[in-house]
C-alpha cells in the first residue's frame, strides 16, 4: 500500500485506482527509468466498490509481470479491504523463480510453502509490519526461507505514522535462513547476489518438501 499507506475505507475510497491508474503507471516508469524490476502495492478498485491490496511487479521495460492480491487480512484491514483467492503471483524474471506475497501472508506457513511447491525459488514480500511485532517478522522471514530451501525477500515500511511506528528491518534471507543483508532501522538500499546453488545445497542433507508425511495433516 505504498501508494496510500494503511487507512480506513472512506479514507480509501477515493485513493484506489485500477491497474492502468496514474499510481500504477508511476511504478511502470520508474522501472523503464531505472532499469530494474519494480514491487509495489496499491489499492486495487474493482466494480461494486471492491477494493484489494494488490501487488504488482513491473519489468524493466515496464511490462507487467504479475498483479497479485493480498489473501490474509490483518485485524481491521478486512474493514476496508477484500481478500483475493488465490496464491497466483507467480513469475519468472532473470531466470529466477520468484513468489510474492503480502505483508500478513508470511505469518501463515501454508502460502509461502504451496509457493515452494510449485517450484518458487525466491518469496518477495512487500509489507508495512509495525511496532510492537518487530521481532515477529525477523523470526518469519527466516523461517520461512529456513523450512521451503527459499531466499526471503522481504522490504518493510519504515517512519511513524500517526498510529503505527514502522521498524523497517528490510532484509534478505538464504535458504539455511541465515540474513543476507538487513537494512536495519533507516531508510537504506541494500543489495545482495542470490546464489541458487544454496537451494539445492540446503536440500542436500534434510529436505523437508520431499520428507513431507502430507498423508498426516488432516485439517482440524
Amino acid at each position: 500500500m505504498v501508494l496510500t499507506g494503511f487507512l480506513g475505507r472512506a479514507a480509501l475510497e477515493p485513493l484506489a485506482e485500477s491497474r492502468d491508474g496514474a499510481g500504477v503507471a508511476a511504478f511502470r516508469d520508474m522501472a523503464v527509468e531505472s532499469k530494474v524490476a519494480v514491487v509495489a502495492g496499491f489499492p486495487e478498485c474493482e466494480a461494486g466498490g471492491i477494493i484489494y491490496n494488490t501487488t504488482a511487479v513491473f519489468g524493466r521495460s515496464g511490462e507487467p509481470l504479475v498483479f497479485y492480491r493480498k489473501t490474509h487480512l490483518f485485524n481491521l484491514e478486512r474493514l476496508a479491504i477484500t481478500p483475493g483467492d488465490a496464491l497466483d503471483g507467480l513469475l519468472t524474471f532473470c531466470g529466477v523463480r520468484f513468489g510474492v506475497l503480502c505483508c500478513y501472508d508470511l505469518e501463515f506457513p501454508e502460502t509461502a510453502r504451496t509457493l515452494a511447491l510449485r517450484g518458487v525459488q525466491c518469496l518477495l514480500v512487500p509489507t508495512g509490519n509495525m511496532m510492537p511485532w518487530d521481532h515477529h517478522h525477523r523470526v518469519y522471514i527466516q523461517a520461512r526461507a529456513l523450512e521451503n530451501h527459499v531466499f526471503v525477500a522481504y522490504c518493510n515500511r519504515f517512519g511513524n505514522s500517526p498510529t503505527y511506528d514502522f521498524p523497517g528491518e528490510s532484509a534478505l534471507a538464504d535458504p539455511f535462513g541465515r540474513l543476507v543483508c538487513d537494512a536495519g532501522r533507516e531508510v537504506k538500499v541494500v543489495s545482495a547476489d542470490i546464489d541458487l546453488g544454496l537451494i539445492e545445497e540446503s536440500r542436500a542433507v534434510f529436505d523437508y518438501l520431499r520428507e513431507r508425511r502430507p498423508d498426516l495433516y488432516a485439517e482440524v
